[in-house]
């Protein structure tokens, strides 16, 4: 699930707020508790037909999944930030998002 270049801007907003995100670059891991409250801010926008809500579907799944057990015991669930594609970063997850996004610095 990604939020690029401007598009469908709120799930990522709603977990900026959850995770207390601010600016730059980073990446987080988030818990059950945190995931059930972002997917509860970002409920509500589901009742605009308007437009469809991939990220709710997807966190909803993706929840549901977890609670299922469909994980392997040590699982993370990591989100991540990135601020500037050009700003250097050693994190793993900040890596290998950049890379799935086609913007390798």
């Amino acid at each position: 699930m990604t939020n690029y270049q401007g598009t469908h801007d709120l799930p990522g907003i709603v977990l900026a707020h959850v995770l207390g995100y601010r600016t730059g670059s980073d990446s987080f891991e988030l818990d059950l508790p945190l995931f059930d409250r972002a997917i509860a801010e970002l409920e509500p926008a589901g009742a605009c037909d308007a437009y469809d809500h991939p990220n709710l579907w997807a966190w909803q799944n993706l929840r549901t999944e977890i609670v299922e057990g469909r994980f392997a015991v040590g699982y993370a669930v990591v989100v991540v930030f990135i601020g500037d594609v050009n700003d250097p970063s050693d994190e793993d997850p900040i890596l290998q998002l950049r890379h799935e996004l086609g913007v390798d610095p």
